[in-house]
């Protein structure tokens, strides 16, 4: 079991206003889910400032804890927006299942070491260590019996160490998420606006400055044609980013703000 919360939450909202705040925690999620999924984590429940996962194995969910704090970390060190501190907790143990929700004293010793845990670090049980059996080549100190709310007795718990993550300069750029699915079916069609497409890019790449609008109705295809040059141009050692416009913009030049975060973080 795995709890997480955004720490200083309220004092933000307060401070940036509801939208703004909204936006904040829509990314807060996307980090923290994208690092539990990518460790086979499962998120159970969204808790306003926190999540509620389950992994099947103590080293995946040591692993997840740790995605996710250099998710946030990395978030910080790369995004001229509000930096943002979670605590985590985690427990061990079997628990019972409802619906959607899961419960039992693995649950809630998970979540009062979260809540027992400092802004940026992570709590667990003991158990956990040693269910883990060294597997991820985690390291441990210990911060001795906590007495935990609504439990009789007191719980042996580590501290989870964590180092940001390394800068990869080998790793190939990945594309933007919205530019990088090719599609269930092979490209097709749009022979001629692909070939000027092509064109304008080589041009740019030999030092032009070049702009092509695409326009058409809603399905028509325009992402779709954009990713494909997307993909041939990555291919070719081409930067990609992207950015979106909508009709609810809530944050001033969003999509500048979302290509750069994109090329930051990657």
């Amino acid at each position: 079991m795995l709890f997480t919360d955004l720490a200083g939450s309220t004092a933000m909202r307060s401070r940036l206003g509801e939208e703004a705040a909204d936006e904040v925690r829509r990314r807060h999620d996307e980090l923290i889910v994208d690092a539990i999924v990518a460790n086979r984590g499962v998120v159970v429940k969204h808790l306003g400032d926190g999540i509620m996962a389950t992994f099947t194995g103590a080293a995946d969910g040591l692993s997840g804890a740790v995605a996710v704090q250099q998710a946030i970390d990395g978030h910080n060190r790369s995004a001229d927006e509000e930096r943002l501190t979670v605590r985590i907790g985690l427990s061990t143990g079997d628990v019972s299942f409802e619906g959607e929700d899961c419960f039992g004293l693995p649950v809630v010793e998970a979540q009062r070491l979260e809540a027992s845990a400092e802004p940026g670090q992570i709590l667990c049980a003991q158990l956990v260590q040693l269910m883990a059996r060294g597997r991820g080549d985690h390291s441990f100190v210990p911060v001795g019996e906590l007495e935990l709310k609504g439990i009789d007795s007191p719980v042996a718990a580590m501290e989870v160490l964590w180092a940001p993550a390394a800068i990869d300069e080998d790793k190939p750029r990945e594309l933007p998420r919205a530019l990088s699915t090719r599609g269930s079916f092979d490209f097709a069609g749009r022979a001629s606006e692909l070939s000027y497409l092509t064109d304008a890019y080589k041009r740019a790449a030999s030092g032009s400055t070049t702009v092509v609008l695409i326009s058409g109705e809603p399905g028509i295809g325009k992402t779709r044609l954009v990713s494909e040059l997307a993909q041939r141009a990555s291919g070719e050692g081409a930067v990609v980013v992207a950015g979106r416009s909508d009709e609810h913009v809530r944050v001033a030049y969003r999509p500048f703000v979302e290509a750069l975060r994109g090329y930051l973080e990657h």
